[in-house]
């Protein structure tokens, strides 16, 4: 049963960036091995979130569930630990992208950032799966965190190719939404 959800995680998160890549390479010029990086990337980036997290809920007593530890602490989890955490790397990993000039444009960003999110979000679904006592309840989360993850990574990777050339913030404003809204979407499906 959980490689079934584990097979349902991955695809859930790939298919849609799947679909965003193809749209975007009909319309511009994405590059295939560059998304496959990113993709590839952001699983590893997925991998390192869950060992820092596990590292730093162990230390501080946090947790994400409103049960063991009491809503502050559920709060402080995912607002101040995963939202930050998981959109910073998957943002390291899309960076060099836009330092190298290869997002030239917000369907690239877009295309991009997708990607990378649809590999940490594979990898980091497998990885809750695996490691902890699997029920239909832990299936049902990771099931829908998966497109949080895509969503809003898109949203954030659509301003940074839009904002090349120009010197405005929006990108921060992005980045900083989206945090917030991903913090919040932990702590309802993870916390409640």
């Amino acid at each position: 049963m959980i490689f079934l959800f584990a097979l349902l995680v991955v695809l859930l998160s790939v298919l849609p960036a799947y679909f965003v890549f193809r749209r975007v390479s009909v319309l511009g010029h994405a590059s295939r091995r560059l998304a496959a990086t990113a993709l590839c990337l952001g699983a590893a980036a997925a991998l390192v979130a869950v060992a820092v997290e596990r590292t730093v809920l162990a230390f501080t007593e946090l947790s994400f569930d409103v049960r063991a530890a009491g809503t502050g602490s559920a709060l402080l989890a995912s607002f101040l630990l995963a939202a930050p955490l998981e959109e910073a790397l998957k943002t390291l990993v899309i960076w060099p992208l836009y330092r190298m000039r290869r997002i030239d444009g917000p369907r690239l960003g877009l295309c991009y950032a997708v990607a990378a999110a649809a590999g940490f979000s594979a990898a980091l679904g497998v990885s809750r799966l695996l490691t902890a006592p699997f029920d239909g309840v832990l299936g049902l989360r990771v099931l829908c965190a998966a497109p949080a993850q895509l969503f809003f990574a898109g949203v954030w990777g659509y301003t940074l190719g839009a904002r090349r050339g120009q010197s405005g913030s929006w990108f921060a404003a992005s980045w900083l939404a989206s945090v917030a809204l991903h913090g919040l979407y932990i702590h309802i499906v993870w916390g409640r």
